[in-house]
């Protein structure tokens, strides 16, 4: 009997080793060290994102999504907040109130990175909104990791300061808004 669980051992372990080979290797992908989790979409063209500026409509982490209410926003005269637009050799943008400038470089498989020579101004904020603060909208930043085109929306991978994966979908700036699943003029 205990010569047949010695054989059966060895097999389960087998089993359970080649599984969290599978299992790391998809969370190394997922995290943007091996392919990006955008996806590989061959031919991929980022000059389609350096065309036009883009602004932050929605944030999915941690399994759910915030929408940003861009009417109320507009209303309390912050418009444009949470926004960025892509050169050929720099990011730029807005946050609230603060902008932000810096390199990026594109690498394969949609990967992306803003380098951390990433300048922000320093100027007090007023208003904090409950959908993201500032802070943790430039902490996003820092941590992006791969790009992708969706539905005319540019997606942003990051990872949180926690280190879970997280989506910044922005919405071109010349276009309608989507709010909480709804366009917007």
């Amino acid at each position: 009997m205990a010569r047949i669980k010695g054989v059966a051992f060895p097999a389960t372990l087998t089993v359970l080793a080649s599984v969290s080979f599978v299992a790391v290797s998809l969370i190394a992908v997922a995290c943007g060290t091996g392919a990006s989790a955008a996806g590989s979409r061959p031919g991929a063209d980022f000059s389609a994102v350096t065309n036009g500026g883009w602004i932050l409509s929605e944030i999915r982490a941690d399994f759910q999504s915030v929408f940003l209410d861009r009417q109320r926003h507009t209303e309390m005269g912050l418009g444009d907040i949470f926004t960025i637009r892509f050169d050929g050799e720099r990011a730029f943008g807005t946050a609230m109130p603060n902008t932000f400038s810096g390199p990026y470089t594109l690498g394969g498989n949609d990967a992306i990175t803003l380098d951390g020579t990433m300048v922000v101004s320093a100027k007090a904020s007023l208003i904090e909104l409950e959908e993201i603060t500032e802070d943790d909208f430039i902490s996003y930043l820092y941590n992006v990791f791969a790009w992708n085109l969706a539905d005319g929306n540019l997606e942003l991978y990051t990872t949180s300061d926690s280190g879970s994966v997280a989506i910044l979908v922005f919405a071109p700036l010349e276009h309608k808004l989507i709010e909480n699943g709804n366009a917007v003029d």
